[in-house]
């Protein structure tokens, strides 16, 4: 199965004392309005310094929720102060400017990432009731994201696994010159209640940036190793090399890295 780590929180309602503390002792980062209908409930990320570097704009330790005519309180995604959050940022049918997606009747999610430089930034998943807007559990996953879009039954949201020290060099295939890089696996996941986290073969077909490397989307399933009783892709470790003098371009798939000798099964075409 695909490395996934994913921590169920319950909600527990804290001190109001606590939070006003809390709030009144830190400072601002971001906020953002959510809400099904016409009554709006407001999510505020808040720092404990005042001051911060450009890269960390955003980022804070505290998130609070205020409903309408009701004080900021804390959410239990702040609870060892060890992590730093900020909101996922972009256009959804639930949130201002923030992703934010409606799971059932009854539920509500609303998507931060948590800070991982120098990677991409984890998934995050806090859920929210319905009818009272009050936070529920929440989702802390091992998931490295950058996108997110709404689906039928929740969202989707594009994955990378953590590539170390990249790969590159020069190489010959089948007698000319390229010029060879690791790539990172941009896979796509759908989000659902009733089943979680899946892949969905199709839309990381259709959003790959090499694409056109492949006559059709059976071509891709073979040379990635897409599983369908697992529902994952085997081969992961993508390798690109390019000839930009005869325009061509050739991709190759592994289970592990390689020492790249040019005798690989790569797969080439024009550009």
């Amino acid at each position: 199965m695909f490395n996934l780590l994913i921590l169920f929180i319950t909600f527990s309602v804290f001190p109001r004392t606590a939070s006003k503390n809390a709030f009144d002792k830190s400072y601002p980062r971001d906020n953002v309005f959510c809400g099904p209908r016409d009554l709006k409930f407001e999510i505020l990320i808040r720092g404990e310094s005042k001051f911060i570097e450009p890269k960390e704009k955003g980022y804070g330790e505290l998130i609070f929720y205020r409903l309408p005519n009701k004080k900021s309180a804390l959410m239990p995604l702040s609870d060892f102060k060890s992590d730093t959050f900020r909101f996922f940022l972009g256009t959804s049918p639930l949130c201002s400017k923030s992703h934010g997606y409606v799971l059932d009747p009854k539920t509500l999610c609303i998507l931060f990432l948590k800070e991982n430089r120098p990677f991409k930034d984890k998934l995050v998943l806090q859920m929210f009731d319905a009818e009272t807007l009050r936070p529920k559990e929440y989702l802390d996953t091992n998931l490295n994201v950058d996108k997110a879009r709404i689906s039928p039954s929740g969202f989707s949201v594009r994955t990378f696994n953590e590539v170390h020290h990249q790969d590159a060099g020069k190489v010959t295939i089948k007698e000319e010159s390229f010029i060879y890089h690791e790539k990172e696996f941009p896979k796509w996941m759908d989000y659902s209640l009733k089943s979680g986290f899946e892949t969905n073969p199709e839309m990381t077909f259709q959003k790959l940036p090499w694409k056109k490397s492949f006559k059709e989307i059976q071509e891709f399933y073979s040379m990635a190793g897409w599983d369908p009783q697992k529902k994952i892709f085997i081969r992961e470790v993508i390798y690109i090399a390019v000839n930009h003098k005869s325009k061509k371009r050739c991709i190759l798939f592994s289970e592990n890295k390689l020492k790249i000798a040019g005798d690989e099964n790569w797969k080439c075409h024009t550009i």
